[in-house]
């Protein structure tokens, strides 16, 4: 039953609504607390690699049996460094990085007279990657010009053509897995 998790687990948790957005989401919470208590244990891995005098003399059980295995242990410690920054920076470069690889649209191709701009207050977004996949959620509705999702101010601007429906939208973000609801100038 155990080897065939891979299969049912994933079932169990969308059946008892713990689907990964909800699992992410949780441990948003707590990310600083992940991020500090990443960085201490690093601090502590590199103290121990590079700056704790021996305790052992050489030709003793305790001592490290060779220089391969140092220098392996402090290949590993840098891969992990490298990876523990990488995981830390990885909502934030996300954006950044598709950002810069996107085409810019052109709005002169509708008619300006028969354009809206929409505000919308997005909720449930955690980092930038919730806000990037909303924002390409609403640009695949037809009729939608432009659309920016900011999760910082946790907000959505529009701009479609005339006939395009808010709940449309709202729908849209909704099957992203965040809440949208318009605001009203």
């Amino acid at each position: 039953m155990a080897s065939l998790a891979c299969c049912w687990l994933p079932l169990l948790l969308i059946g008892t609504g713990l689907s990964a957005a909800g699992v992410a989401g949780f441990f948003e919470a707590y990310r600083s607390f992940f991020i500090i208590g990443s960085m201490a244990l690093l601090g502590l891995g590199f103290y121990f690699v590079y700056f704790r005098r021996p305790v052992c003399e050489d030709g003793t059980a305790c001592a490290v049996p060779n220089n391969g295995m140092r220098r392996f242990t402090q290949s590993m410690l840098w891969v992990a460094a490298v990876m523990i920054v990488a995981f830390t920076l990885f909502p934030n470069v996300l954006s950044v990085w598709a950002k810069s690889r996107e085409e810019p649209r052109d709005v002169a191709t509708a008619s300006v007279s028969a354009l809206q701009h929409l505000d919308f207050a997005v909720e449930g977004m955690t980092c930038e990657a919730c806000a990037m996949s909303a924002e390409k959620k609403i640009e695949a509705l037809p009729g939608i010009i432009t659309a920016a999702v900011d999760y910082r101010s946790k907000s959505a601007r529009v701009v479609a053509e005339d006939f395009v429906s808010t709940d449309l939208i709202v729908k849209s973000v909704s099957e992203a897995g965040y809440e949208a609801r318009e605001i009203v100038k």
